[in-house]
């Protein structure tokens, strides 16, 4: 893998999930993550990605984020 990554290759680097919780969240948010998080860890998730092979990240197929609802003027 080393070999790979140092080639730039990095489709196979290991990956890692980070949640922040604020005071604002609510138990039904925890709930829906923990809930995520399950099904990811036994590879049950149906989501369709693609993979940047020289970055190793993952883009979700099909997935355009709305800007315009967070840049408005």
């Amino acid at each position: 893998m080393r070999r790979r990554i140092l080639a730039g290759d990095k489709s196979e680097m290991p990956g890692l999930i980070r949640a922040s919780f604020g005071l604002y969240n609510t138990l039904d948010e925890v709930d829906v993550l923990i809930d995520a998080l399950n099904h990811i860890s036994k590879a049950d998730y149906k989501g369709k990605y693609i993979q940047d092979k020289a970055t190793g990240e993952y883009s979700p197929v099909g997935w355009q984020p709305d800007f315009a609802d967070y840049f408005k003027l």
